[in-house]
């Protein structure tokens, strides 16, 4: 047996680290329920995708419910909004529009977000728990930051009352169209996606100046 067999027999059987195993088992579940569909996705699939045996899922994981459910908690954590850097830097409602604006699409561009949030939509039936707490973790955040935001603005003289102080998620609509437009047309969302992030400044100025 020649050196470079034993060398490769050596690497072969090197023993990754938990976490990187778990995350290569995440990214392998996320690539197969992307392609598939999760009804149509085996643990053995997903342990194939990591050069793991079934038997090193199961190490890691205690059924296919339980990564997808993981899955979805990773890759769908809240928009985290700098509320008080916001407030600090934004001088006028151009520069509020800006700086929220582009720290809500900054997610836009994570084709892995996109989809796991296509899955959400297709399994939703499926994991109705982990929709709740998608809700409570991520919408319910987001619009208390908003309307802290908000009313930060308002006292600084910067913005005027508006439709959004009275309900602080009708701000972030655009987005909500806009990914549902990316879900749709996929690679060829880039033009549109950049029109939706302009035309969504536009009009939080427009409204928030009392336009």
């Amino acid at each position: 047996m020649t050196n470079s067999t034993l060398n490769s027999k050596r690497i072969s059987r090197v023993r990754l680290p938990s976490d990187v195993r778990i995350q290569q088992l995440l990214d392998s579940a996320l690539i197969e329920f992307s392609a598939k569909g999760y009804s149509a996705t085996r643990v053995d699939d997903i342990a194939k995708r990591a050069k793991l045996s079934k038997g090193g899922f199961y190490t890691h994981f205690e059924s296919k419910d339980q990564i997808f459910e993981i899955l979805l908690v990773q890759k769908l954590r809240p928009v985290n909004l700098d509320v008080e850097r916001i407030l600090a830097e934004s001088h006028s409602t151009s520069e509020l529009a800006e700086q929220f604006v582009d720290e809500l699409y900054k997610s836009l561009i994570d084709k892995s977000k996109m989809a796991i949030i296509r899955l959400l939509i297709a399994e939703s039936e499926r994991v109705p728990h982990i929709v709740k707490k998608w809700k409570v973790d991520y919408l319910d955040q987001v619009t208390k930051s908003i309307e802290t935001l908000l009313n930060g603005c308002i006292e600084k003289g910067i913005c005027k009352e508006s439709i959004f102080s009275q309900s602080p998620w009708l701000i972030i609509s655009p987005v909500v169209h806009a990914v549902v437009m990316q879900l749709i047309l996929g690679s060829n969302t880039d033009n549109t996606l950049e029109e939706s992030r302009r035309d969504h400044k536009a009009l939080i100025c427009h409204i928030l100046s009392g336009g």
